[in-house]
């Protein structure tokens, strides 16, 4: 059950803070001009959580097959998720350095958030395997 639990919390923080990111860069796009339109921004943002709530979701998969796996997973998952959010830039986006740095930057925040996730996830034990050591 405490698994159960554990899975919900990463994946409700992952939605959450995506919601939060989405909310931020809309507040300050209401404050300074983004050269973005509400519809891009909301697809960015979608764009991006989906991708990252997929690579928490195969890491959490893959620490209940095999637990040293996982590191592999994410670097796999990260590597796809770079190869998508440059093919999303390229054919998707305006091409404006002001929304090269918000994709950069919005990129880099759900990135670090999955490290952060990644590295919970890795070093996180069941109750279960705790036992054992």
């Amino acid at each position: 059950m405490k698994k159960i639990k554990t899975v919900t919390k990463y994946k409700f923080v992952i939605l959450l803070t995506g919601a939060v990111l989405l909310g931020l860069h809309l507040l300050i796009s209401q404050l300074i001009d983004v050269s973005l339109q509400l519809k891009d921004i909301v697809k960015l943002h979608l764009f991006l959580l989906v991708l990252s709530y997929f690579v928490l979701t195969a890491l959490l998969k893959v620490k209940s097959i095999d637990n040293d796996k996982v590191g592999f997973t994410f670097l796999a998952g990260v590597t796809v998720k770079l190869i998508l959010g440059a093919l999303y830039f390229f054919f998707f986006l305006p091409k404006s350095k002001i929304v090269v740095l918000q994709f950069i930057l919005f990129y880099l925040i759900y990135l670090f958030m999955e490290t952060f996730m990644a590295f919970k996830i890795i070093v996180w034990q069941p109750a279960e395997n705790q036992s054992e050591k």
